[in-house]
């Protein structure tokens, strides 16, 4: 297990740019990012692409609502472990999943996204570029039990009528992700 010790006496209250900081770290399994100050940062670029042995990632604590637009992408590119994901309190979804951004691309072990407070952008392709992610995992490797916790009863309709279209593809009819209401 390589992870990196210490990181709960850093202090990033200041930092608004964490472009690349954890870019390759292939060996890495375990992160803890619990302590770390995000509420200044602008630019998440690249920040776990290609951490290609971490299975788990919670960054339920993170701040964005000052990222930048566009300033997560490619943020998980290469993440081909992660299992889990915990993106629960993001306030800024603006754009970050759009395909163009690629920035759940390559995270071919998705099985549990926590999203349950995060806001959305709903009018780009948010939630297809989301399914399409968990589609692969399927395709790849079998994975039909996942897990997306969602807000709102309007942001799972989405999620619900994006699976329908898969499920209507023969190939595709054990594709069956549960979007979970989060519980108040």
């Amino acid at each position: 297990m390589l992870e990196i010790e210490g990181l709960e006496y850093v202090d990033t209250s200041r930092v608004t740019n964490m472009i690349n900081m954890f870019y390759a770290c292939s060996s890495l399994t375990n992160l803890d990012l619990s302590n770390f100050d995000t509420s200044q940062v602008l630019f998440m670029h690249l920040m776990f692409y290609g951490c290609s042995s971490l299975t788990e990632l919670d960054l339920s604590s993170f701040d964005t609502s000052q990222v930048a637009e566009y300033g997560m992408s490619v943020m998980f590119y290469g993440c081909i472990n992660l299992e889990k994901l915990n993106i629960k309190n993001f306030t800024y979804l603006y754009n970050s999943f759009d395909s163009d951004s690629a920035w759940m691309e390559k995270m071919e072990n998705l099985k549990y996204l926590d999203m349950s407070d995060a806001n959305i952008n709903l009018e780009g392709d948010t939630v297809a570029v989301l399914i399409r992610t968990f589609k692969d995992s399927y395709v790849i490797n079998g994975n039909n039990n996942g897990q997306i916790i969602v807000k709102d009863e309007e942001i799972k309709a989405l999620f619900e009528e994006q699976l329908a279209q898969y499920n209507q593809v023969p190939e595709y009819a054990d594709f069956n992700i549960n979007i979970i209401l989060a519980s108040n």
